[in-house]
């Protein structure tokens, strides 16, 4: 997987206590529908606290693999890897 660590616009349902669960997102011109989150956690780098998503969606009409990262203390989204 390739690292790209780029700022995205992202549709995400936030529940009760629980971690944001993205639904699709938009990078520059291209919308993707996220079929299946794989795994999520909370993780600490470099003192940064951000969620980690490993989902599954279709780009293109291609099937793909990629991980979303939510920053918390600043509510961004970035694709982190493809």
């Amino acid at each position: 997987m390739k690292i790209l660590n780029k700022p995205i616009e992202v549709i995400a349902h936030f529940g009760m206590n629980e971690y944001p669960v993205p639904i699709r997102f938009r990078v520059s011109e291209t919308v993707v529908k996220i079929s299946s989150v794989i795994s999520a956690y909370r993780a600490n780098t470099a003192g940064v606290a951000a969620y980690i998503f490993d989902c599954m969606g279709e780009v293109n009409a291609v099937e793909c693999r990629f991980t979303l990262k939510y920053v918390i203390d600043r509510c961004k989204w970035y694709i982190y890897k493809k």
